[in-house]
Order: structure tokens, then C-alpha cells, then sequence
């Protein structure tokens, strides 16, 4: 069968890919960027934004491959709540492409978890799915189990900042230290919004002896 577009379904030359037209409507993240958190700058500037030189993120870097637009938003809840669960390796091939040298560096591979009553509803962990792909790629083990959700809690899409924060509050524990502890640790999620839920993990991880943390995600939201 001919390879199609991931987006509109149009013949494609090459597997899990976006035709002409549909990359062109995506909004890819670019430097020149902070070079913590990965906001992009309107100017060349060499620097943090002023919401990292205020306080430090728990994690060393975090890098994404889409600003969160319609295109994107439409894509990623394909793969999130519409079972296209295929998409997992074309987000996998996008990060591992764009932020490879991250990747080499890094020890071991582990994703934001999910709480098993979640996992049951919806059948499958969408971050799990894409750390897993990049850790094929990349050939780095796949720490699975270095986080686990402990607490339900409620979705994060209409809550503000503060609230997301106190959402997550005790929800999160490094069940498997012994995978992370001394290592580079990167922490694959499938969207960031406020980016309460890495800075929460990234700080679990780092309190439980990971050495570095790198957050790579597929979609963010700069407010």
C-alpha cells in the first residue's frame, strides 16, 4: 500500500510523514529559544526567558516539536482519545530526528505516567507509547517504571495554573529509583500547557539521584 500523509491522507513518498501542504501549516518550535525551557525568542538572543531566570525548572532542558495550534491540537488528540495510536512512531521519528543529540547523551528513556484507572478507561498511556518508539530508535533502555502515579486526579485541560499545581499535589513517586539514580534521564510527555506535570516529575526524578533530566514533548502550549 503507498505511504499517506499522517494528517490529510495524501500519498506520501516516504512512511509516517506530512505531505508539502500539511507541514506547512504546522507550527514548528525553532531557535532561537531560551535555553532552558525552550520558549522561542522574536529576536536572536542568546539567553533564558524571564520566567526561568526568576526560578530555575527542576529539569536541565526542555524541548518540543509543535506550538500548539489548530493543526496540532487536532492531531494530537487524534492520538490521544481516537485510537491512532500509529502516530506514536511518527512522533517518535520527529523527536528523535530534531533533538538526537539530547537523546545520544542520555542513560535511560522513561515517560510521564498514568494513573492504571485512567489506563483502563482509555486503554493505553500516549506517553509511554512514544517514549517506547524513541527508545527502539535510539537503542536506550526504556525505564518504564521509574514514575508511577499513585493518585486520580482530574483532568488538567480547564484548570488554571495554580490549580493544575495543586491538582498533581502527592500524585507522582519515583517507584524504581535504581533505573534512574547516577543517570541522564530523559522524560517524554505527549503535551505540555503550564508544564506543571514535567517540572513535578523532573523534580521526583532529580530528588531520587538522576543525574540530568531533559523533558522532550510533542506539543506546547506558550502562553
Amino acid at each position: 500500500m503507498p505511504h499517506r500523509c499522517v494528517d490529510c491522507l495524501k500519498i506520501t513518498g516516504a512512511e509516517m510523514s506530512l505531505c508539502a501542504e500539511c507541514w506547512n501549516n504546522y507550527v514548528f518550535i525553532e531557535e532561537p529559544w531560551c535555553d532552558v525551557c525552550g520558549r522561542p525568542f522574536e529576536i536572536e538572543i542568546d539567553s533564558l526567558c524571564l520566567s526561568c531566570i526568576k526560578k530555575h525548572p527542576p529539569y536541565d532542558r526542555s524541548r518540543s516539536i509543535f506550538k500548539f495550534n489548530d493543526k496540532s491540537r487536532l492531531l494530537i488528540h487524534s492520538f490521544k482519545y481516537h485510537d491512532k495510536t500509529y502516530l506514536a512512531k511518527f512522533f517518535a521519528n520527529l523527536l528523535f530526528s530534531k533533538y538526537k543529540s539530547f537523546i545520544d547523551e542520555a542513560d535511560v528513556i522513561t515517560c510521564v505516567p498514568m494513573h492504571y484507572l485512567k489506563r483502563l478507561f482509555r486503554m493505553y498511556n500516549q506517553s509511554h507509547l512514544i517514549a517506547k518508539e524513541v527508545a527502539n530508535l535510539s537503542k536506550k533502555e526504556f525505564a518504564y517504571s521509574a514514575l508511577r502515579k499513585t493518585r486520580y486526579t482530574k483532568s488538567q485541560t480547564f484548570l488554571s495554573k495554580t490549580a493544575r499545581k495543586e491538582n498533581l499535589k502527592n500524585s507522582f513517586i519515583c517507584s524504581n529509583p535504581d533505573k534512574i539514580f547516577g543517570k541522564k534521564v530523559i522524560l517524554i510527555d505527549d503535551v505540555e500547557t503550564t508544564g506543571e506535570t514535567v517540572k513535578l516529575c523532573s523534580s521526583i526524578l532529580k530528588k531520587a539521584g538522576a543525574k540530568s533530566v531533559v523533558v522532550l514533548s510533542v506539543v506546547k502550549n506558550y502562553r
